[in-house]
């Protein structure tokens, strides 16, 4: 099993893409009961509200994981956010294919989504409930269609 300090060791040597954090976060904090990454990284927004947002992902660090393994269970948690991300911007004639919030109520958000994108959003949160009112929000680009310009 990996120890916390050769965990750590890794990641100090570890690079990804800018905009990209990670952070190991020990077994007694860890929402896993085992020690864990925990991925930050900065998004374009693919509702089209603001114009970048920040992805938290979780990932645990199976007990098996051993410093000659732990870069595969970085892999892995860097591949399972990429591949949310991806089906976020996976859109057909306005609708998500492979929603990642899953299969839902189907709430369109016409107004509020500059990409006229149909949500299937299981909770049936309205855009209001995502970003509190004093965020800022991108009202001034409504053919944005994923391209940050930069």
């Amino acid at each position: 099993m990996i120890t916390v300090q050769e965990a750590e060791q890794i990641l100090a040597d570890f690079q990804y893409q800018p905009n990209w954090q990670f952070t190991l976060i020990p077994y007694r904090e860890s929402a896993f009961d085992r020690l864990a990454i925990e991925i930050r990284a900065i998004f374009p927004d693919t509702y089209g509200l603001k114009d970048t947002i920040e992805a938290k992902w979780g990932k645990a660090v199976p007990d098996d994981t051993t410093s000659d393994t732990f870069l595969d269970v970085m892999w892995d948690a860097i591949s399972e956010l990429e591949s949310h991300e991806r089906a976020e911007w996976f859109v057909y004639k306005g609708n998500r294919v492979r929603d990642p919030h899953g299969p839902g109520l189907g709430v369109t958000m016409q107004k509020e989504n500059p990409n006229n994108v149909k949500e299937n959003r299981p909770d049936g949160m309205v855009p209001d409930q995502w970003y509190p009112q004093d965020e800022k929000v991108n009202t001034t680009n409504p053919e944005n269609k994923g391209n940050t310009g930069k």
